[in-house]
């Protein structure tokens, strides 16, 4: 499940502090509040993320379909329809991006940039780099470029800082590795 600060849902307009969660099947939850709202469930092509708007959303699948709802959900321009096979949809500093195998795409513009094969998660500030099962960054020639020492358990995600400076590692032992 993913969870992002800041969305917002269609009606009614939540204050600064609510969040909204997707679940694998695709529906929008609002946090602390009971519904659902804006979303269709598709167990056969799960949820992999969703990139909130100033009143809406976007939940991203698997297959790169995008559905956006409410009554102004993110601009994304050029879409990841198609594409496929998409890992995790992750926010940086130039903007939302969707993990492949080997490649990074820019939900905004479509760009593409080459990330390694075995990356699992997103990290970076302008283009992003790859992330491997052990926290790890790993550049696009298979070259670990920053490795924090043996984490506790699997990793869960990454979360990039606002300002691209840095990261943090979550793993599923709940420990938070800030880099």
């Amino acid at each position: 499940m993913t969870v992002l600060p800041g969305g917002r849902p269609p009606e009614p307009t939540t204050t600064a502090g609510d969040h909204l969660a997707v679940s694998a099947g695709g529906g929008v939850f609002p946090i602390g509040r009971v519904g659902l709202w804006g979303s269709s469930i598709d167990p056969d092509d799960p949820a992999v993320g969703i990139v909130p708007g100033r009143r809406g959303h976007a939940v991203v699948r698997r297959s790169g379909a995008i559905e956006a709802a409410g009554p102004r959900p993110p601009d994304l321009a050029h879409p990841a329809a198609g594409t496929g096979d998409i890992r995790v949809v992750r926010r940086l500093p130039s903007g939302w991006w969707a993990l492949h195998a080997g490649v990074a795409r820019h939900l905004g513009s479509g760009r593409q940039v080459a990330v390694s094969a075995g990356a699992v998660d997103l990290a970076g500030a302008a283009d992003p780099v790859g992330v491997d099962g052990q926290g790890r960054l790993v550049g696009t020639d298979d070259d670990v470029l920053d490795d924090p020492g043996p984490l506790d358990d699997d990793l869960v995600g990454v979360v990039t800082a606002p300002d691209g400076g840095g990261w943090w590692i979550v793993t599923t032992a709940g420990t938070i590795v800030a880099r």
